[in-house]
């Protein structure tokens, strides 16, 4: 590898790992749906009584449903998609789109970035906002040159993030992404 796909590998791990994420159908909805089965994302059942572990899990469909989003914003190769993802102005924002900019910059395209979330805890709640403990890891990522061969990435490990969701006008977006 070239270090310019070294350099790119590394920096889409240090966002990668830190971001990811799903979308909510409507902004401020707290309440966790009737049934929320399916997908990649789980909730940890732990001893907790039901309406937590439901809740868990509700927030757990909304992480997934953005990071739906996110991946076909880097399959595409649109920087400007990431807004359906993240809050105007945040932090992982502009990494996110820093980090598909260098990418297409080298002439490189992300065959998508999915991350697998577990262990989603809600960590704190109040209108409009809720903090969420997760572990989570990238899934296999490859990245196509000009010439269109296809080179996986290094593969990610679970990591644990604080991640922190705002509500919109258009949906739940990701506001801050912290290593815990």
């Amino acid at each position: 590898m070239g270090v310019a796909l070294t350099v790119g590998v590394l920096l889409v791990f240090v966002t990668a790992a830190w971001l990811g994420l799903a979308l909510h159908r409507t902004p401020g909805a707290e309440q966790a749906p009737a049934d929320v089965s399916g997908g990649n994302a789980t909730a940890k059942p732990g001893t907790g009584d039901p309406s937590r572990i439901l809740v868990a899990r509700h927030w757990a469909v909304v992480l997934e449903r953005l990071d739906r989003r996110r991946d076909q914003a880097w399959r595409r190769g649109r920087p400007h998609d990431l807004r359906q993802v993240f809050t105007i102005g945040s932090s992982a924002l502009y990494a996110d789109r820093a980090a598909m900019r260098g990418y297409l910059q080298r002439g490189y395209t992300v065959g998508g970035a999915r991350v697998r979330f577990w262990d989603v805890q809600v960590q704190a709640r109040r209108a409009g906002v809720v903090q969420l403990d997760v572990i989570d890891r990238l899934e296999p990522v490859s990245v196509a040159g000009a010439a269109g061969t296809w080179t996986p990435l290094p593969a990610d490990r679970p990591t644990r993030h604080l991640i922190t969701l705002a509500a919109t006008r258009a949906g739940w977006r990701i506001s801050q992404v912290r290593a815990s």
